[in-house]
């Protein structure tokens, strides 16, 4: 699981490839956005089975959905489909085949570039 804080808010993202075992072919499974915790209200998602269990199924959280809109050949008979963000699916059977390929990584990175133009103290405007 991948965290984001800063002073107010903790963001909790399922790891693509780490959090595996949580994912089904119903949810998205980059971007997950599993539990949003504010620093003086406590946890603010919830999901059918939350707090005590977790599954796939039901989901947890603000998960991304594609798998109304699957993608299949029109020639096929089979029932395996492609699912945007979740990978190669048997809906017929609810379970994923084949995942999408996720590659997540770290690097730093500011917030907001500083313009190389921007000058170094704010200026005033006078009328």
């Amino acid at each position: 699981m991948h965290t984001l804080t800063n002073a107010e808010l903790t963001v909790e993202l399922l790891d693509p490839v780490a959090d595996r075992a949580r994912f089904g072919p119903r949810y998205c499974t980059g971007g997950y956005v599993f539990q949003i915790h504010d620093s003086r209200h406590g946890p603010l998602l919830t999901g059918p089975t939350y707090p005590h269990e977790f599954n796939w199924f039901d989901g947890q959280g603000i998960p991304d959905a594609f798998n109304l809109a699957p993608l299949r050949d029109p020639a096929s008979t089979g029932t395996t489909s492609l699912v945007i963000g979740v990978g190669t699916c048997d809906l017929e059977r609810r379970e994923v085949l084949e995942f999408c390929s996720w590659r997540p990584s770290r690097w730093p990175r500011p917030a907001v570039a500083p313009s190389p133009t921007a000058p170094s103290t704010p200026s005033r405007v006078s009328n």
